[in-house]
């Protein structure tokens, strides 16, 4: 519950801040603080020295999640939101995953969903539906189009995610996917500086001109979520997780009323009612399905 709140606020807060700003270097050079926030708690707790357990196989599959997961998808998602015809638009888009963690949590983990998960999840997707027909600004285009990919890919994500949280504590789990993927990010913008030097997305001149407090709360937005997340998903099935994770649509819809800006019509109240319902359904079925813990976070 609270990392769908974190998400809501998170996708609202990023599809504003972002506007005007280089969204490569934006999303690196978030990724990068919010690692560097994770990897002094890891620090002080004393649990970094898992890191040195782990095998070439898991250092393999931690780079995988940093591309899939940390990476990509981030330069993707904000290029994306940076685009898009407004902030309920990419947030309608990014509120699909659920559906896509479904399929993959079926496919590759074999997951079962119950009645209520089922119901829930047809419930969520009606109030997408409903959402959709009272976004009159709402339109499918580039910008959407990479919301969607990035959202394909962290809904890839999961299933890799589900996995390593057999063998790593949440928090380290965070902190490699972040470090690895904003140095990925980082990787890439050189070599695209050194392809293309007067591009304008990518740039690392950018960097620069990056506002310091808009990155300060997007990474700490970013530290949070997956803080709480992974630690949910650890206990829950990914359609469950994902299905509950879609509660951050209400928060997001909500944000412009909070702030005085807009208020609900009609049929978005009766969607934001529909994905509370189908949320608390999924919620109410959650069942533990996390993978033990394996010594080396028992001597971590």
């Amino acid at each position: 519950m609270l990392t769908a709140l974190i998400s809501g606020v998170a996708v609202y807060y990023n599809s504003i801040a972002v506007k005007g700003l280089d969204p490569v270097g934006f999303a690196m050079a978030k990724n990068l603080l919010a690692a560097l926030v994770l990897a002094g708690a890891l620090l002080m707790l004393g649990t970094w020295k898992q890191f040195a357990k782990f095998t070439r196989a898991q250092w393999v599959q931690l780079l995988g999640i940093a591309v899939v997961g940390g990476s990509v998808p981030f330069a993707l998602f904000f290029s994306g939101l940076s685009m898009a015809a407004s902030p309920a638009s990419g947030s309608f888009v990014y509120r699909l995953l659920f559906l896509f963690s479904a399929v993959f949590g079926i496919a590759f983990l074999r997951e079962k969903l119950n009645f209520k998960t089922v119901a829930g999840v047809g419930i969520i997707l009606a109030a997408n539906l409903v959402l959709l027909l009272n976004l009159s600004a709402f339109s499918f285009g580039l910008g959407e189009a990479l919301v969607l990919a990035a959202t394909l890919m962290w809904s890839a994500e999961n299933v890799l995610l589900k996995k390593a949280l057999a063998w790593i504590s949440p928090d380290a789990l965070a902190a490699a996917r972040l470090g690895l993927g904003g140095m990925i990010l980082l990787a890439a913008m050189a070599a695209w500086n050194a392809a293309m030097p007067g591009a304008s997305v990518g740039s690392l001149a950018s960097l620069a001109a990056l506002p310091l407090l808009p990155l300060l709360v997007s990474a700490l937005l970013i530290v949070g979520f997956t803080m709480t997340y992974y630690r949910g998903l650890a206990g829950l099935a990914v359609s469950e997780a994902t299905a509950i994770l879609t509660l951050g649509g209400l928060v997001s819809a909500l944000m412009p009323a909070l702030l005085g800006s807009k208020l609900p019509g009609s049929l978005e109240s009766v969607s934001l009612v529909l994905i509370a319902l189908g949320a608390g359904l999924v919620l109410a079925s959650a069942r533990s399905v996390s993978a033990k813990p394996t010594p080396v976070l028992a001597e971590a």
